[in-house]
């Protein structure tokens, strides 16, 4: 690689925001957001600023409005310039997107994200004011802070467990001392030096499934739309619920949409995740491509992707070099949903507690992760008492896609752009609005009813979840066996 190739893949798309003027260690474009405060922002980070009535909005990254998709950013940022701070965290629930809105207005100076935190806040706390950033590893770098000497902390991160997690954390917790996450559903207010919990909030209503398809497939639909319409994109489509639904969303623009799926080691050319798409692309003449994302790797950009983060991961290099040797003028758009509560929790009427979901979360022989759990617990019941939220979906939703979610998302960033169509509070909040036992495994019957308005015959195809193991589901949920199992299983007694 030329140098100027490897100088732009340092620290690609991430942005550093200082207290004072500071020494870039990648390129950037220089922005001052207060008297105090400067952003550098990488040079491929869309960045769109906005000042007016002495406020000042910065967006990094995308937002996307499925009402208007024709909107640009700038037209968004400017919809959003009318109103205050509060409303603002209400209105970005209708969005879709990759972000961070950094809101000041004088002294004051605000940063939120998208719903599942796609794109990072990471926060160190210094005598000379807050800094942030989008990865750890860039503050830790500009600070010179050292690892944590917790040695806990350190096991967590030297286990198999996080090597299986995609080297994912665990809560606002990082490998560096003094280093925390925002999580998803909370914002960072600079002048009190804190984070806050802002959703949820209320209750959240509950709508017929029939009614809330529809709303829900409008949104789908809209969202791709809007994406499709400002960037050529590529669509990974397997056997899954998820990524068929975005693929029917699709059905009146298949002509600007790049449909593959990535040939990955344990697969063959009659798995189901290879054959089904592939089966159902030919029969609605839609163009399908198998890819084989391993191909030699240049040294210059593995070395640069380890050095903007050693604990990124290492199965997933392949892929990362192929999307940025062969479609890194693409948008990819992964099909993860944050409505896999009860899905991935299975038993629904179980007593939550902070060392239950560490053993669902894999982490409960690590003390630091059940007390934090619990501390979660504690605060939702104290921010929102009256709501009518399952824990086990916001802990899905904040712990799982807040982390694990993003992980993969943010390490490709040396290469090409992630935006999940189903990134948005208010569709999130709009599936988990029907009865749960319309999104259970196995049969998911709310996921196949929103396909089924957006395109039904992608339906004569069996989607995964119905397959395989989940036929002996299907069985032991219909003799009512199945949550009995499932709490057997994970110990939920």
């Amino acid at each position: 690689m030329k140098k100027e190739e490897i100088e732009r893949l340092r620290f690609r798309k991430q942005y550093l925001l200082s207290p004072r003027p500071v020494r870039c260690p990648f390129l950037y474009s220089e922005y001052q957001v207060t008297d105090r405060y400067r952003l550098y922002a990488h040079p491929d980070l869309k960045v769109n600023e906005l000042q007016k009535n002495g406020t000042r909005l910065f967006l990094l990254g995308d937002l996307f409005d499925y009402r208007s998709p024709e909107k640009l950013n700038a037209e968004i940022l400017q919809d959003l310039s009318t109103l205050g701070f509060r409303e603002i965290l209400q209105e970005i629930g209708e969005y879709c997107g990759r972000f961070v809105l950094i809101h000041a207005q004088g002294d004051a100076l605000k940063l939120v994200h998208d719903a599942t935190a796609a794109r990072k806040i990471y926060y160190c706390r210094q005598e000379e004011g807050d800094w942030f950033s989008s990865r750890p590893q860039l503050l830790a770098n500009v600070l010179n802070i050292e690892k944590t000497d917790d040695p806990e902390l350190l096991d967590y991160y030297r286990s198999d467990v996080f090597v299986e997690k995609d080297c994912a954390g665990i809560g606002d917790f990082t490998i560096y001392k003094g280093i925390r996450q925002v999580m998803p559903n909370h914002y960072y207010d600079v002048q009190g030096s804190a984070v806050h919990r802002y959703w949820p909030e209320g209750k959240n209503g509950a709508n017929k499934p029939e009614e809330a398809a529809c709303r829900c497939a409008a949104m789908v639909k809209g969202f791709m739309e809007s994406i499709t319409r400002r960037y050529e994109v590529m669509l990974p489509v397997t056997g899954g619920k998820d990524s068929r639904t975005l693929l029917a969303a699709t059905r009146h623009m298949t002509d600007r949409v790049f449909c593959y799926v990535n040939k990955m080691k344990h697969l063959d050319a009659p798995s189901f995740d290879i054959a089904t798409p592939e089966k159902l692309c030919r029969e609605h003449h839609i163009d399908f491509h198998v890819l084989d994302p391993y191909i030699p790797i240049d040294e210059d950009f593995e070395r640069i992707y380890f050095e903007n983060n050693e604990f990124a991961s290492r199965k997933y290099l392949p892929l990362i070099y192929n999307y940025y040797v062969n479609f890194r003028d693409r948008v990819n758009l992964p099909g993860n949903t944050a409505t896999a509560g009860c899905e991935w929790f299975r038993a629904t009427k179980m007593h939550i507690t902070g060392k239950r979901l560490a053993k669902r979360n894999r982490v409960d022989r690590w003390q630091f992760a059940v007390e934090y759990y619990d501390q979660w617990i504690r605060e939702i019941r104290e921010h929102a008492p009256d709501t009518n939220m399952k824990l086990y979906d916001l802990f899905y939703w904040e712990e799982r896609m807040g982390n694990w979610g993003g992980q993969t998302t943010m390490d490709k960033d040396i290469a090409q752009e992630d935006i999940n169509p189903f990134n948005s509070r208010n569709l999130v909040m709009l599936y988990l609005s029907v009865p749960p036992k319309y999104l259970e495994i196995p049969f998911f019957k709310f996921y196949l009813e929103v396909i089924r308005h957006l395109w039904p015959e992608l339906l004569h195809l069996p989607v995964k979840s119905r397959c395989i193991k989940n036929t002996i589901f299907q069985v032991m949920k219909t003799v009512g066996v199945l949550n009995f199992y499932f709490k057997i299983r994970y110990s939920y007694f």
